[in-house]
């Protein structure tokens, strides 16, 4: 069992290489680490691997613009993981964490402030007060929540967000912060 760590796919790998001569290990339980998928080794074929609330963080090229992309989609993940803290996550600035059990921001989540798009739709997020730091931000989405209203510094700290999906929440009605915002071009509140 490797749990709370940070081994990555290649940290999987080499362990796998390592135990091609250890044949009584007969199963690997990785969970939340940063391995999210792995590639075949005969070790790792004869034995039962197992990867839980895993995440990776990888580097995207779009054009001439290099973004950094966390990417934990559908990983089980109860809290924002710990990594997005880190001084290295300062430099993300794309982060999808969509399809998770999430139920709160924590105060270092704003360190984020180079963040463009943040998903974190289908979680079970209440408040969403720390996107506030995001100064940055311009595409936040954050349907399938039970989040009932926007804070009250939404507008003045977000004003670059353009495109904000926060379709099948709980809000009661339309959220007035949301009228100081010029820049938004597409709007979902729907339920």
């Amino acid at each position: 069992l490797l749990q709370g760590n940070q081994v990555t796919e290649e940290g999987v790998l080499g362990l796998g290489r390592a135990l091609e001569s250890n044949y009584s290990m007969i199963k690997l339980i990785v969970v939340e680490n940063l391995a999210a998928r792995v590639s075949s080794l005969p070790a790792l074929e004869r034995m039962s691997l197992c990867l839980k609330r895993n995440w990776s963080m990888s580097v995207q090229v779009q054009g001439t613009k290099k973004n950094n992309v966390f990417k934990a989609n559908s990983q089980g993940l109860l809290r924002i993981p710990p990594q997005i803290a880190s001084r290295e996550a300062k430099s993300i600035t794309v982060l999808d964490l969509e399809g998770n059990n999430i139920s709160f921001l924590p105060p270092s989540f704003a360190v984020l402030v180079n963040m463009i798009s943040v998903n974190l739709s289908e979680n079970s997020l209440v408040k969403i007060d720390e996107i506030c730091a995001m100064t940055n931000l311009r595409v936040l989405r954050v349907s399938g929540n039970s989040i009932e209203t926007l804070p009250a510094l939404f507008a003045k700290r977000c004003r670059k967000l353009q495109h904000l999906e926060m379709q099948q929440n709980k809000l009661r009605e339309f959220p007035q912060v949301l009228v100081d915002m010029e820049e938004i071009s597409k709007l979902n509140l729907s339920r």
